[in-house]
């Protein structure tokens, strides 16, 4: 391993909590509990956690993103519209 570092293919970081992990691995800020944006690691996962939930709740699809189809999807592919 001390090889690795020398050669800089490995490095070494001091961290003080699990925020500080993701913004490591990702380069994305890991962002305040009160201000949850989509611009963070942890903005990110309380929309997916949101998701999750409405989809267990059976909420279609549509209204869980808040997305209207602009295109009818082709008959066995994607048609490639954005959805939300």
């Amino acid at each position: 391993m001390v090889e690795a570092v020398r050669a800089g293919r490995f490095a070494l970081r001091s961290v003080q909590s699990i925020d500080d992990v993701m913004e490591c691995l990702t380069g994305v800020p890991a962002g305040v509990p009160e201000q949850l944006r989509d611009d963070t690691v942890n903005g990110r996962i309380a929309r997916r956690l949101r998701e999750l939930a409405r989809i267990r709740r059976g909420e279609p699809r549509a209204l869980r993103r808040g997305a209207t189809r602009t295109t009818p999807r082709a008959a066995g592919g994607s048609s490639g519209d954005t959805l939300g």
